[in-house]
């Protein structure tokens, strides 16, 4: 599955806005995110009956900067566009996006709902898009990878997959913190953003290990940030090792 450049990459800082499917989306992308979400559905009917939480997706990527959150955002809106209810969930607690995305405002979100400081129907979004509910990230807490794998965080996830037919949660990068892998056991799995020119096989293989090492269910990868012509080019450059590297240039 291949979701093309014009649809997942952000232009320096900035979010949302074109990036985000509308009715002025060119036909090549708006046709390649109902093809993903289609691919999705058939994933997790296949995953339904083994799963807690069979309705909810966690949607990361290997490293910073593949796409993931505009391809989170998209998603959604493609899902919401079948008339389905649907939650989108910012669970980067570290460095938070989706508010950026919709133009919308963090005070209130995914930790102060796990906190107790405030209620889901108070902090949600109601109507980003229509049958699209957000909840951004809140506060960014100092443990938010102890927080998404609290007892809260299960009690959320039973509250909203009951409201939704889909929830959709954007998370960090896997192989720069384990955060999503905390509380993805629970839900119908994983779906992993790869962008040719970042991720390479090893970066993507430890995402792989370490999911399945979680006991979490891989449900599929797509490739963002990327056109035809450039796939199997990008894989001959040059790239760097993960770790302190990424933590220190993202910030996480």
């Amino acid at each position: 599955m291949n979701i093309s450049n014009n649809a997942t990459k952000k232009k320096g800082k900035q979010y949302g806005g074109e990036l985000l499917l509308s009715s002025k989306t060119s036909f090549y992308i708006a046709e390649a995110y109902k093809t993903l979400r289609t691919n999705l559905l058939f994933s997790m009917a296949a995953a339904k009956d083994s799963a807690e939480f069979g309705n909810v997706v966690v949607l990361s990527s290997s490293l910073p900067g593949e796409g993931k959150s505009i391809s989170s955002a998209n998603l959604s809106i493609a899902l919401a566009q079948t008339g389905a209810s649907v939650l989108l969930v910012d669970a980067d607690l570290r460095k938070p996006v989706q508010n950026k995305v919709f133009s919308a405002s963090n005070v209130r979100g995914l930790s102060t709902v796990l906190v107790g400081e405030t209620m889901f129907d108070v902090a949600v979004k109601k109507e980003v898009r229509p049958n699209l509910d957000l909840l951004t990230s809140g506060k960014i807490p100092s443990n938010p990878s102890e927080l998404l794998g609290s007892k809260s965080m299960h009690n959320f996830l039973a509250e909203v997959s009951e409201l939704y037919d889909y929830v959709l949660i954007d998370t960090p990068p896997l192989n720069v913190v384990s955060d999503s892998l905390t509380f993805a056991p629970h839900t119908a799995g994983i779906l992993l953003a790869v962008c040719p020119s970042i991720c390479k096989h090893d970066h993507l293989k430890k995402s792989v290990e370490s999911s399945k090492l979680a006991n979490v269910n891989i449900l599929g990868a797509f490739l963002s940030n990327t056109t035809n012509k450039s796939i199997g080019l990008s894989y001959n450059r040059k790239y760097s090792r993960y770790g302190k590297y990424y933590y220190k240039k993202y910030g996480y």
